[in-house]
C-alpha cells in the first residue's frame, strides 16, 4: 500500500468484502480526505507514496467504516447546501432532502429584507446555516434539546461565517416562544421515525446517529401535534410555517394542520424522487 494507487484498491477492497454500498467512491472520499485534496484531484496524486503515519490513518479510518460508523463521522464533516459542516455524533447527519425545507422557505422568505425564522431542533445547524447564506437580511434563533447538538451547531455558524445573525438556545420545542408572535416562519426537521422501526435501520443511523434526533414515538409523529398545536402563537400573521415529513406521512401531517384553526393554505412539496417530502402551512393573516 505505498502509493495512493495502491492504498485506493486496498480500501476498495475491503469495503467492498464488507459489503459497504458504493465501495469505490467511499474510498475516494477516505484518500480524498488524507490527502486533503478533492476527490476530482485524485487522478493527479495516484504515483504519490504514501507516509506511514497517512498509511496508519487510513487503517483507523477505514476500520472505522468496517464497523459501520458513517463516513461522514469518519470523515468529521459533510456538505449541505453547498456549505461545509462539521460532523459529530451528537448530530443528526444532515440529507439532502432537507434541502428541499430550506428551499421551501427562502422561496417564501425572499421578498422580506430582514425575516426573523425559528429553526426547531437544529441538530448541526444545517437549515439556520443554509438559511443565513440564503436570506441575507435574516435573523435566525436555532433551538435544540441536546447541548452537546448545539455546541456543534455553534462551531458550524462560525465556520460559515454566520455567527452574528444565528443565535441559539437550549430547549424543548417552543416552549419558550409561546408568549408573543414575532417569527416570520417556523422551520423544523423533527424526529420523524416510529420507534419500533428504529431497530430495523442501517446499522450506520441505528447504531451512531443519535436517537433523540430519530425517534418520533408510536406513530412517527410525537413531536408534530406539538409543534403545529404551538407554532401560531409564535408565529406572525401571515408567516409560514414548515416542516419535514418522512416517506408516507404528509397525508397525517396535513391533516394535522387542516385541523388547526390558524392555519390555511397547506401545501405539499415533493423532493427530487418524487416523495411528499415538505409541509408548509401559513398562519391567517
Amino acid at each position: 500500500m505505498s502509493t495512493l494507487a495502491d492504498a485506493l484498491a486496498w480500501t476498495v477492497d475491503a469495503l467492498r468484502d464488507a459489503g459497504i454500498p458504493n465501495p469505490r467512491a467511499e474510498a475516494q472520499w477516505l484518500l480524498a480526505d488524507l490527502r486533503c485534496v478533492s476527490r476530482s484531484e485524485l487522478p493527479l496524486h495516484v504515483h504519490q507514496v504514501l507516509t506511514p503515519t497517512q498509511q496508519q490513518r487510513l487503517q483507523t479510518a477505514v476500520g472505522q467504516r468496517l464497523k459501520r460508523v458513517p463516513l461522514q463521522q469518519v470523515l468529521g464533516q459533510t456538505e449541505f447546501f453547498s456549505f461545509p459542516f462539521k460532523i459529530t455524533p451528537h448530530v443528526l447527519i444532515p440529507r439532502p432532502e432537507t434541502e428541499i425545507l430550506v428551499e421551501t422557505l427562502v422561496n417564501r422568505l425572499k421578498g422580506h429584507s430582514a425575516p426573523r425564522i425559528l429553526d426547531i431542533g437544529t441538530g448541526s445547524g444545517a437549515v439556520a446555516v443554509a438559511l443565513a447564506h440564503t436570506l441575507p437580511g435574516s435573523r435566525i434563533v436555532a433551538t435544540d434539546l441536546s447541548a452537546d447538538a448545539l455546541q456543534t451547531a455553534r462551531e458550524n455558524v462560525r465556520l460559515n461565517c454566520v455567527a452574528d445573525r444565528v443565535a441559539f438556545l437550549q430547549g424543548d420545542l417552543l416552549s419558550p416562544f409561546c408568549s408573543r408572535p414575532v417569527f416570520h416562519a417556523l422551520a423544523s426537521n423533527p424526529p420523524y421515525i416510529p420507534s419500533a422501526d428504529l431497530a430495523h435501520l442501517q446499522p450506520e443511523v441505528r447504531d451512531f446517529e443519535p436517537h433523540l434526533a430519530l425517534d418520533g414515538g408510536p406513530d412517527g409523529l410525537r413531536f408534530y401535534r406539538p409543534l403545529i398545536s404551538q407554532a401560531g402563537a409564535c408565529l406572525l400573521r401571515g408567516g409560514w410555517l414548515a416542516l419535514e415529513v418522512a416517506d408516507g406521512q404528509a397525508p397525517r401531517v396535513a391533516a394535522l394542520l387542516s385541523r388547526c384553526s390558524e392555519f390555511r393554505q397547506i401545501e405539499t412539496v415533493r423532493d427530487l424522487g418524487g416523495i411528499e417530502r415538505v409541509l408548509l402551512a401559513r398562519k391567517r393573516r
